[in-house]
């Protein structure tokens, strides 16, 4: 029968405790990216940007589609349900030109409501998010970011520059922690049509309140019917 020498176990246990230090030393030196800065890092995974058009488009790992135009609208779409639209539209003229407010919320063309607050959030039925920050329920947006399982982007609108593109886990569970969704809605697809309904404000990181409220439908037997459930007391029109 082969023993092991002490000084083979003392090897061992050296290489095992070297690999469990480089470990950590990997973790640590993962960073946060510093963000606000208007440093531009490269588009990453299902990130595109089409500079003729100004357009930023992505699809979520569970087939979420989201098109964000820098001066027009920002739409949200799924390839199960061809025809289903999310557009959150609005521009305002500022010194710096025209920009994107994205405060009037449309289903497939019908104005449902407008922004509450200065933070949106979209969450997809893969569990994917979209979270607009703006400066006002009004105003320009700010910067827009994803969160998509271990992928993350972050864009600045202020200098039209992506300060964030890439995948690790512990960056994504990191920045979408410390960012307050805001107003969040999800959306449903059901076997007759989607829902749309907002789930919860979240005005500080981590604290969530939830509340379930309808905002809209619709009906694959009758694609060019909205169901129109919220009242925007602002609006005389829905």
């Amino acid at each position: 029968m082969y023993r092991h020498s002490p000084l083979s176990l003392l090897a061992v246990a050296g290489l095992l405790l070297l690999s469990s230090a480089c470990s950590k030393n990997n973790e640590k030196e993962e960073v946060l990216p510093e963000l606000g800065l208007c440093k531009p890092v490269s588009l990453s995974s299902r990130l595109n940007y089409n500079s003729a058009s100004g357009e930023y488009t992505y699809t979520t790992s569970g087939g979420g589609k989201i098109s964000i135009s820098l001066s027009s609208t920002i739409k949200i779409g799924h390839r199960d349900y061809e025809g289903f639209g999310i557009e959150l539209w609005g521009t305002l003229t500022t010194s710096g030109g025209i920009k994107l407010s994205g405060n009037h919320e449309n289903l497939n063309g019908k104005h449902l409501k407008d922004r509450l607050g200065n933070r949106r959030t979209i969450v997809f039925p893969d569990g994917a998010k979209l979270t607009i920050v703006t400066k006002g329920p009004a105003d320009e947006i700010i910067s827009f970011s994803i969160y998509d399982v271990a992928e993350s982007h972050h864009i600045n609108f202020g200098c039209n520059t992506v300060e964030y593109s890439g995948q690790s886990a512990f960056v994504a569970k990191s920045l979408d922690d410390a960012e307050a969704d805001g107003e969040t809605a999800t959306f449903e697809l059901t076997a007759t049509g989607l829902l749309l309904y907002n789930i919860y404000h979240e005005d500080e990181p981590g604290n969530k309140v939830y509340e379930r409220v309808m905002l809209g439908e619709l009906s694959r037997s009758q694609p060019n019917m909205v169901n129109d459930y919220f009242d925007d007391p602002r609006l005389g029109h829905t």
